[in-house]
């Protein structure tokens, strides 16, 4: 497989965890605190984005440019944008499920 493909699919991986457990979380089928959860996507996000551009790096030693890192980073930042937005809309949905339970 190509290493820009590989380095894709790590740096989505934090994002369809949010979404996956980070809803089971809200509707309470796991037990897990849904804001540990947002906090450990948040660091494996960051943490993966300096993972994958030192595992480019270490690919392309013979290349000069900077280019593929730096499109890496992009990459991880937009992820990063992304998932921060989610985290977002999944608080507001757990503060309506909130409020729809305190008016019941």
């Amino acid at each position: 497989m190509n290493m820009y493909f590989i380095a894709f699919l790590i740096l989505i991986i934090p994002l369809l965890l949010q979404i996956i457990v980070g809803t089971m979380a809200i509707i309470k089928v796991i037990k897990w605190n849904f804001d540990l959860i947002c906090i450990i996507t948040m660091f494996s996000q960051i943490g993966l984005i300096f993972l994958t551009v030192n595992r480019i790096a270490i690919e392309n030693q013979n290349v000069k440019c900077g280019m593929p890192q730096v499109a890496i980073i992009i990459l991880g930042i937009t992820f990063l944008i992304t998932l921060l937005i989610t985290i977002g809309i999944q608080i507001l949905i757990r503060k309506l499920i909130a409020r729809k339970a305190k008016l019941k």
